[in-house]
């Protein structure tokens, strides 16, 4: 088997660190990145250096899988809270097919119900975030999963077979 690359995408309160939990806890043979974005790097386009490294990194992965919490689609997603949108950037477009050309990534998104979010909202009273830029968020989310060129699937967390799912999907077991 070779390594596999899966990026876990979703907006906040969508489950991500959970999920994330909950597979690592399934499946040994891996690791976790973090996308260690500050929106300093975001001006000068360094974030993009930042996803080629975490991609070269994952470059020496002969088996098990990288996951990848959050990644160049966040900031494709995100970039419009800054005030620039770049949800079709060249950038975002070039990173996303050196993750294809590699040919073991996967984008699995977190589909998480609008109601939910809002329950998960309100029961966290975060207030650093807001929702209704959550769910305009969401909406970006689906969009971005729409046009992705990379394999990928949406996973609902309160399914109970949504690991095996993803083992699947990507090929984890043998």
């Amino acid at each position: 088997m070779t390594g596999k690359i899966l990026i876990f995408e979703g907006v906040d309160l969508a489950g991500k660190d959970t999920a994330i939990e909950k597979f690592v806890k399934t499946n040994k043979d891996g690791f976790v990145l973090r996308n260690a974005y500050k929106p300093s790097m975001s001006k000068d386009y360094k974030i993009f250096d930042a996803y080629f490294s975490m991609l070269g990194a994952c470059c020496e992965l002969d088996s098990g899988y990288v996951i990848l919490n959050r990644c160049y689609p966040s900031e494709a997603v995100y970039s419009i809270l800054r005030g620039e949108d770049r949800m079709d950037s060249g950038m975002i477009k070039a990173v996303e097919s050196a993750f294809i050309d590699r040919g073991d990534a996967f984008l699995i998104m977190l589909d998480t119900p609008a109601e939910t979010l809002i329950e998960r909202y309100h029961i966290r009273g975060d207030e650093h975030v807001d929702l209704e830029q959550i769910l305009m968020l969401r909406e970006r989310y689906e969009t971005f999963f729409e046009q992705s060129k990379l394999p990928k699937m949406k996973i609902d967390t309160t399914d109970p077979t949504w690991v095996k799912q993803v083992e699947t999907f990507a090929c984890i077991t043998e």
